[in-house]
């Protein structure tokens, strides 16, 4: 092939090393590009302007032997709305474990995976008489780190996520209720359902059944039990559950959590 020819044929097809460093570029650009936007984000959430007298800030953690969820919030509503009617803003910060039993390929081996996150984002919420429907969205960031590492899963690394997210209650009676909480990840693939049935009783406590769902690529778990909430002094509330939870893999185990709010 004459020399021409072959400078040409190089310029048109890149060396693997160079479509490498391509990508690389693009990437990283990309990477760079949606940290800052979701620092934007995260400032505009954190500003002072735009923001009502009363917030609530929320934590808790929920675990089994399987998985665990951990997360610390701040709710704050715009201005000229109230907590629970009308605009607000969140932020989040979480952190997600779980094992899975690896099936792709076949091994038999248990993965434990890590999935610290933080996200940010805006919701509205209606009330009614009988009822209340809270509708909100996040973007954030969850950097997912699987052990032993298995180059067979495809959910592993840092990942940029959206998180819509749908809270509705409804008052059947002065003491009976029922709400449902559940959101989709966008990015990482997971839904979370949670369904509860309250009684409220004549100090204030709120107790019922409960039955949650979480669906991943790579888990599927579901959890019945019971759940208690009650309010105690300066606005605060305290929640505690516990039950069973069921894994496609793993079988059964048992959990329980508690979890804090506060409003001030």
């Amino acid at each position: 092939m004459p020399k021409q020819t072959k400078a040409l044929a190089l310029q048109l097809h890149p060396s693997n090393s160079e479509h490498s460093s391509l990508l690389n570029f693009i990437r990283i650009r990309f990477i760079q590009f949606s940290i800052f936007f979701l620092f934007a984000i995260l400032i505009a959430l954190t500003s002072p302007i735009l923001r009502a007298q009363d917030q609530l800030i929320i934590a808790g953690i929920q675990g089994s032997s399987q998985s665990s969820y951990s997360y610390l919030g701040l709710i704050q509503p715009l201005e000229k709305s109230a907590l629970g009617k009308g605009w607000y803003r969140k932020i989040l910060i979480s952190h997600l474990t779980y094992r899975y039993l690896q099936t792709n390929p076949n091994t038999g081996i248990t993965i434990h995976a890590t999935a610290p996150g933080i996200e940010g984002g805006f919701g509205h919420a209606w009330s009614g008489t009988p009822w209340s429907i809270d509708l909100s969205a996040t973007v954030g960031y969850r950097n997912i780190s699987l052990s032993p590492i298995s180059p067979a899963a495809d959910d592993k690394g840092g990942i940029f996520i959206l998180n819509p997210q749908i809270q509705v209650r409804y008052q059947f009676t002065e003491k009976l209720d029922a709400d449902l909480l559940a959101n989709h990840s966008l990015g990482q693939g997971n839904t979370y359902a949670r369904e509860r049935l309250g009684w409220r009783l004549a100090s204030g406590m709120r107790i019922g059944p409960e039955l949650i769902q979480v669906n991943g690529k790579t888990y599927h778990n579901t959890q019945a039990g019971l759940f208690a909430s009650m309010p105690l002094a300066n606005s605060w509330t305290v929640e505690l559950s516990a039950g069973r939870s069921h894994s496609q893999t793993l079988g059964n185990a048992t959990y329980g959590g508690i979890g804090i709010a506060k409003v001030f």
